[in-house]
């Protein structure tokens, strides 16, 4: 027992070492066609069930792929955020809930391109998808070799949550600059993380956590001795830490002078019923029938199933030596039951590509990556056409 639990805590130090690029790293014709053919197939796929839903109308294509929390995105890059609440028979809020990185790449979109708000940020997210694509590639096959690396790309195009990747949401950022994020510490190349981090910051609150896998990643790469004082060599490792909270800092500021708090996205929060909570009491509220919202209840125990899951995959990642973003996603987790609901919790989870490794690899080394495959793909059709329809289950 004491040698197995030895051998078990040195796996898990050796699953914070950097990984350099495998000797075969780098596209072949082949995986250039797969990454493109897999994009070109699921754009295709996401508007023929956008035109189905729409009715036929091509013209209602941009609204039927762009609900729940698209339209602030669009409206931010537009006209920027509130400077009060603003008030409406039934409802108080702002849109100071939402980050800043996609609007300002709308914007950024619309003003290049002349195309609308909206139509500006679906351009944005095929973008988007694209690179995530490209980069998982090089992620999984740091880990393992070529045949995974394809797996991984597969099965984060036919991700069951795909369709939030793949319009104006935050997910579509937030994707690949996680993953580039992980692909360039785990290569070492500290300045690339550092501009990733800063970016991932401003899409989401839970950007910032990212600060807690890299400095570990740090500690194991130079100790921690070393970093404190910051010795020659740790300098730009120092600085992606640091640089982790650079697009939230950034953010604040910008509340506080437009609006006069710089808290303002995550006061603002108890206009959608969120309020800070234990994760635990979280989890007690939704599953316990006598305290569940009426009509709820199934939907909470859906979400906390996905979560379950969620951390099935975090457990397999760190045996796969995916330590630090394990660490991630669970610290990420436990920070979104925190908020008292369990809404949008498997849009977030889906959103934490690096739980696609264990999968691609114990998929590819069984010889099943067909029917896992298959069925995601068929759940990923579902989920899209119950985004356009506009049901909130998905949202």
């Amino acid at each position: 027992m004491r040698f197995a639990g030895g051998a078990l805590a040195r796996g898990l130090v050796r699953s914070f070492d950097a990984r350099p690029p495998s000797a075969d790293a780098g596209f072949t014709a082949g995986d250039i066609g797969l990454i493109l053919g897999l994009w070109l197939l699921t754009r295709l796929g996401l508007a023929a069930i956008a035109l189905m839903v729409a009715g036929g109308d091509a013209a209602e294509i941009g609204a039927t792929l762009c609900r729940f929390d698209c339209p602030w995105y669009v409206e931010i890059a537009a006209s920027g955020y509130d400077e009060e609440v603003r008030r409406w028979p039934n409802w108080m809020g702002a849109n100071w809930a939402f980050f800043p990185a996609l609007p300002l790449l709308i914007a950024g979109t619309s003003q290049l391109t002349g195309l609308a708000g909206t139509w500006a940020g679906i351009a944005c997210a095929q973008v988007l998808a694209l690179a995530a694509y490209g980069l998982m590639f090089v992620y999984v096959q740091d880990f393992a070799d070529k045949p995974t690396a394809r797996a991984g790309v597969v099965l984060l195009a036919l991700s069951p949550f795909a369709v939030h990747g793949s319009v104006p949401m935050s997910e579509a950022v937030f994707v690949p600059l996680l993953i580039a994020v992980f692909l360039a510490a785990r290569r070492e190349a500290w300045g690339v993380v550092a501009l990733a981090a800063a970016a991932l910051s401003a899409t989401r609150t839970i950007g910032v956590l990212v600060a807690i896998p890299l400095a570990l990643m740090a500690w194991r790469q130079f100790g921690l001795w070393r970093l404190l004082r910051l010795a020659p060599g740790t300098e730009m490792a120092v600085l992606a830490i640091a640089a982790s909270g650079l697009g939230l800092a950034a953010f604040m500021l910008h509340l506080d002078w437009v609006a006069g708090d710089g808290l303002g996205f995550s006061h603002i929060q108890v206009a959608w019923n969120r309020a800070f909570v234990a994760p635990w009491t979280t989890v007690f509220t939704a599953l316990n029938p006598l305290t569940a919202e009426p009509g709820w209840y199934i939907y909470d125990g859906l979400n906390l199933l996905v979560t379950l899951g969620a951390l099935v995959l975090v457990a397999a990642a760190f045996r796969v030596g995916l330590g630090p973003e394990a660490v991630y996603v669970t610290v990420a987790i436990l920070i979104a039951l925190t908020t008292g609901k369990t809404t949008s919790l498997p849009r977030f989870i889906g959103a934490m590509a690096p739980l696609v490794v264990p999968v691609a690899i114990w998929a590819q080394a069984g010889g099943r990556l067909a029917p896992v495959a298959i069925g995601s793909a068929t759940l990923a059709a579902v989920v899209a056409w119950l985004w356009c329809a506009g049901v909130g289950l998905v949202m």
